[in-house]
C-alpha cells in the first residue's frame, strides 16, 4: 500500500502497483480476445499485469443502431465503464489476444508491474484516433463533411452512415469519423503516462496507402 501525510491528514491506498502503462490499440484484430483463439492453455494469473479494458457500447456491424445509441455516440458516450482488474484467467481470455501475450513479454523483459490499456475499434480509421488540432494543421481536408468525403474509405463512411441512419436521424459523429476515438476514448486516458503504444491494423485506410503512411 502507499500511505500519505501531511501531518494533519492521512491517504491510504491499497494495491498500487508501480511499473509501466501500454497502451493496444487499433481495430479488430487487436480486440480480437484470448478466448477466441480457441487456445487459452497457456493463460497464467499474475497480480502484477492488469487490465483496463475499453470495450465499446455498440459495435459496428451492418444494421441501425438504436435512437438511444445514435444520441449517447453524439455525446461522446461510447465506451463501457472501465476499471484496472488484475490478470486471472477469466480476465484474461475476455482480454486482447495479441495486448495480453505482449504484456507477458513485457513482464518478463523488464521485471517490473505493466498495465496494459486495450482501446481498439474494429473497422476503425486512423484518422479517427488523431486529435483535432493535429488534423486541422495538417490534413484539414479530412474534416469537411466527412460522411461524403473521399479522403475517409468508402466502406467506412457507408458502414457510418448505416449504424447512425444518416442521413435521417441527422446524426454525424461515428467512432469512423476524424478525431473521433480521440475525442472519447483517448482524451479520457491523458493523465497516465504511457510508456509505448501497439498497434494493430490499417485496413480501413487501405485506399490512400500514402495518406496512412503520414496519419499513422
Amino acid at each position: 500500500g502507499l500511505v500519505i501525510s501531511d501531518g494533519s491528514r492521512v491517504l491510504e491506498y491499497k494495491d498500487v502497483a508501480i511499473g509501466e502503462v501500454w497502451l493496444c490499440s487499433g481495430q479488430s484484430n487487436m480486440a480480437f480476445m484470448l478466448k477466441e483463439t480457441g487456445d487459452t492453455s497457456s493463460v497464467c494469473s499474475d497480480p502484477d499485469l492488469r487490465f483496463f479494458d475499453m470495450k465499446a457500447r455498440w459495435n459496428t456491424n451492418n444494421r441501425r443502431w438504436s435512437d438511444d445509441a445514435i444520441a449517447a455516440v453524439q455525446r461522446l458516450e461510447y465506451y463501457h465503464k472501465a476499471s484496472w482488474t488484475k490478470c486471472t484467467d477469466s480476465a484474461a481470455k475476455s482480454f486482447s489476444a495479441v495486448g495480453y501475450w505482449y504484456g507477458r513479454r513485457l513482464r518478463e523483459a523488464l521485471g517490473v508491474p505493466v498495465g496494459l490499456i486495450c482501446n481498439a475499434i474494429g473497422g476503425s480509421t486512423t484518422e479517427s484516433w488523431i486529435d483535432r488540432q493535429t488534423l486541422e494543421t495538417r490534413f484539414p481536408a479530412i474534416l469537411k463533411d466527412w460522411l461524403h468525403n473521399d479522403f475517409t474509405q468508402a466502406w467506412a463512411r457507408k458502414r457510418a452512415a448505416r449504424n447512425i441512419g444518416a442521413p435521417d436521424s441527422g446524426a454525424s459523429r461515428h467512432p469512423y469519423e476524424p478525431c473521433y476515438l480521440f475525442e472519447s476514448g483517448i482524451i479520457p486516458l491523458d493523465r497516465y503516462s504511457i510508456a509505448g503504444v501497439i498497434w494493430y491494423q490499417g485496413e480501413s485506410n487501405v485506399t490512400r496507402a500514402n495518406q496512412y503512411k503520414e496519419s499513422f
